[in-house]
């Protein structure tokens, strides 16, 4: 997923001059320098939304003497009423194709040669329980918080002047819609199962929800700021407003903010 995710960012980032960013709120878990973490006896659920259509990412830590199992089978991500499971009992395929082969060379160019192709699959079944050792966690990566696009803003979105984070002393344009639990767009939980044993047939259920809490939309580079370096041949930003508890969507041109009804 990091690898498609990377692949739509940079074909977005060619085309388009605008983001959205996503800002999220908990209706019971804390939230501390930005993060969402839920915390009892026995675990400390960490999560990091951040990431083009925002990732439903969390980390699972083990605090007790003894090992705990998450059972993905019992367990769901649940967008606006809609369940998704984290675990099917479905076998996924991968094949690799690799081309070996030699060439012979002249002045002219390639005078001969052979070739041949070879593939090789490996199948793999999705982990249905997943063991952590005491004091350790275990990390779950599995969907988009927002596959699609963007979102259209309202009538009653704001307009607001920020210091342009590339150069301070000039004014960038953010437009904001603010939300409520009761009205906003996504409302998202994270439904999990854990027990003490692999085999259990009864769990302790943790129910985490998170809500769409405003929209901000600005121009691409007041939200990557300053460079900063470089690295593997792409330049670095800032991207100030980077926080594990908000993501981000790219917006077309010609569907900014500042020209919807």
């Amino acid at each position: 997923m990091r690898f498609l995710t990377i692949i739509i960012a940079f074909t977005c980032a060619s085309c388009n001059s605008y983001i959205q960013i996503i800002d999220t709120k908990s209706t019971n878990c804390k939230t501390e320098s930005d993060t969402h973490f839920f915390e009892n006896d026995s675990v400390k659920i960490i999560y990091n939304f951040w990431g083009l259509h925002g990732n439903m990412a969390f980390s699972v830590f083990n605090k007790t003497d003894k090992p705990i199992y998450v059972n993905w089978k019992n367990s769901s991500f649940i967008v606006n009423g809609e369940k998704y499971d984290y675990w099917s009992d479905v076998e996924n395929t991968k094949t690799d194709a690799v081309t070996t082969g030699y060439a012979i060379y002249s002045r002219y160019g390639v005078s001969s040669g052979s070739s041949k192709t070879s593939a090789e699959s490996v199948t793999t079944k999705p982990e249905k329980v997943t063991f952590t050792p005491p004091k350790s966690s275990s990390k779950k990566v599995s969907f988009y918080l927002m596959p699609q696009e963007y979102f259209t803003l309202s009538k009653n979105k704001k307009e607001t002047e920020v210091p342009y984070s590339v150069k301070p002393k000039k004014k960038a344009t953010v437009y904001v819609d603010s939300y409520s639990k009761d009205n906003t767009p996504i409302l998202f939980r994270n439904y999990i199962a854990i027990s003490g044993s692999e085999d259990a047939t009864s769990f302790v259920f943790i129910d985490n929800e998170f809500y769409v809490a405003s929209v901000r939309e600005m121009s691409l580079n007041h939200f990557r700021g300053k460079a900063i370096g470089y690295e593997n041949g792409e330049t670095v930003f800032e991207k100030k407003d980077k926080k594990s508890n908000s993501f981000y969507l790219y917006v077309p041109n010609g569907q900014l903010a500042s020209q919807n009804p």
